[in-house]
């Protein structure tokens, strides 16, 4: 949970900080094919379900209600930026480990589903989500992946009144678009080094 860290990480540093959060992600652009690791330095997008788009679940009223009429089953979010130096340096220290052509760098979104948001199909739910994917790209052109952590780090470093400096780099599982799925000995493989990049990037930032 991206806001508990970040709040109690806060809590208990003195001074300015940096985070740079790495993890996995799908990918939802040929740029961003399965094992590759993408760099969010364009910063990060963010889409929600819309609880009250549903309502009608709750007492059986007809889909065709004022209230839903006016409002979308998913909401989106202005992006956050990704600081610009630290997402530099974390993209240097990557290529300094693993084949450049692994290396992008992007506009990632966050959801905060796993399933609904991401367009990912349970018929033992009423989603609307059937075109989820489409409707992201439209609403962010640029946008390379999707997860579940990176805006809430990149917002509240941003609403800090101390300074964070926030990055973030993920690796492509799996792309959404070809359903194409990253090898495990590659996956281990990218964990490892991109997992020490990071700590590099880290220790090689003025803060």
């Amino acid at each position: 949970m991206m806001d508990f860290f970040v709040r109690e990480s806060r809590a208990v540093v003195d001074g300015p900080m940096a985070i740079i959060r790495f993890g996995t992600c799908g990918g939802i652009t040929t740029s961003s094919s399965e094992g590759s690791i993408v760099v969010a330095s364009d910063g990060s997008g963010f889409i929600v379900r819309n609880p009250s788009y549903f309502a009608y679940n709750y007492d059986d009223n007809s889909k065709s209600d004022d209230a839903t009429k006016v409002l979308a089953p998913y909401l989106f979010h202005k992006v956050a930026p990704a600081d610009k130096n630290l997402s530099n340096v974390v993209e240097i220290e990557l290529r300094k480990l693993i084949d450049h052509h692994r290396v992008v760098k992007g506009l990632n979104v966050t959801a905060e589903s796993f399933y609904s948001s991401q367009g990912r199909i349970d018929d033992a739910f009423d989603d609307c989500n059937t075109d989820i994917i489409d409707s992201i790209l439209l609403e962010y052109p640029n946008a390379t992946t999707l997860e579940m952590e990176t805006f809430m780090l990149f917002h509240l470093a941003k609403c800090c009144k101390i300074p964070i400096l926030a990055s973030a780099a993920a690796i492509v599982v799996a792309n959404r678009k070809s359903s194409l799925v990253v090898d495990e000995d590659l996956l281990k493989e990218l964990e490892s080094k991109g997992g020490l990049a990071m700590l590099e990037a880290l220790i090689s930032i003025v803060i």
